[in-house]
C-alpha cells in the first residue's frame, strides 16, 4: 500500500485536497496550544489559591486541580514548573490518571499539605 499524502473525498469530484501531513502537525500544534491554555488557566494563582482555601477551610488538607475537560496538561511548561514550586514549598504534588468509559485519560494534580508533606 502506497502512503497517502493528500487525500480527497471520494464522493466529491470538486472538492479541496487534504495535505494530510501538514494536518498532521496541525492538529498537534493546536493540542497543545489547548493544553499550555487549559495549564494556564489551571494554575493562575487566583484559582489555585482560591482552590486550597475552599479545600482548607474544609478541614482538609490535600485538592485535586484539574482541567476544566478532560486532557492532560503534565507536560505543558507551566505545569512542570509550577509543580516544581510547589514541591519546593514543602507540598506533595502527584500526578494520577483518570479515564471514562473510552474517552482518552487525562490526568489531575493531587496537592497534600497535610502532616506528611512539608520540607525535608
Amino acid at each position: 500500500m502506497l502512503p497517502v499524502k493528500s487525500w480527497r473525498w471520494p464522493s466529491m469530484s470538486k472538492s479541496p485536497s487534504l495535505d494530510l501531513a501538514t494536518a498532521h502537525e496541525r492538529m498537534r500544534q493546536r493540542t497543545q496550544a489547548a493544553r499550555d491554555h487549559e495549564a494556564g488557566v489551571m494554575f493562575a494563582a487566583e484559582s489555585f489559591d482560591a482552590a486550597m482555601s475552599a479545600a482548607a477551610a474544609k478541614g482538609q488538607s490535600s485538592v485535586i486541580i484539574e482541567p476544566s475537560i478532560p486532557m492532560d496538561v503534565s507536560e505543558t511548561e507551566t505545569a512542570k514548573a509550577f509543580v516544581k514550586m510547589l514541591k519546593e514549598a514543602g507540598f506533595i504534588a502527584e500526578w494520577e490518571t483518570r479515564q471514562r468509559g473510552e474517552e482518552e485519560p487525562w490526568r489531575f494534580l493531587r496537592i497534600n499539605w497535610g502532616p506528611s508533606s512539608g520540607k525535608k
